[in-house]
């Protein structure tokens, strides 16, 4: 299978779903807080619609969670697909190592607003 040598930026918002529906995920099978699983269902939800939309509209910005949280979000999923190492990827480590960079810098960027 052929790697890709680069990372569309579609994948930040896709990483950021990931964690934040894995976070929903486990709160449900929890039972535990009704508030927070409202919440993370909405930060879901607005995510696969902004997810949906990117193509057509960019990276558009979400009420429900800050363009800081979804990069950070992105950026750990990123570095978690880099430490496990898989073969079954579709990018190069390069590639993944190149997002994260990327990524770290906007946090950067953010944290020093």
């Amino acid at each position: 299978m052929k790697k890709f040598d680069t990372v569309d930026n579609y994948y930040i918002l896709a990483f950021a779903y990931r964690v934040y529906n894995a976070k929903w995920q486990n709160i449900i099978l929890n039972l535990d807080n009704d508030v927070e699983e409202e919440k993370l269902s909405r930060i879901c939800f607005q995510l696969m619609y902004a997810m949906d939309s990117y193509y057509e509209k960019g990276l558009i910005s979400l009420t429900a969670i800050s363009d800081y949280e979804i990069y950070k979000s992105a950026y750990s999923y990123t570095l978690d697909l880099l430490k496990k190492n898989q073969s079954n990827l579709i990018w190069t480590n390069s590639a993944l190592e190149k997002f994260a960079s990327e990524l770290h810098e906007k946090i950067l960027a953010f944290e020093n607003l």
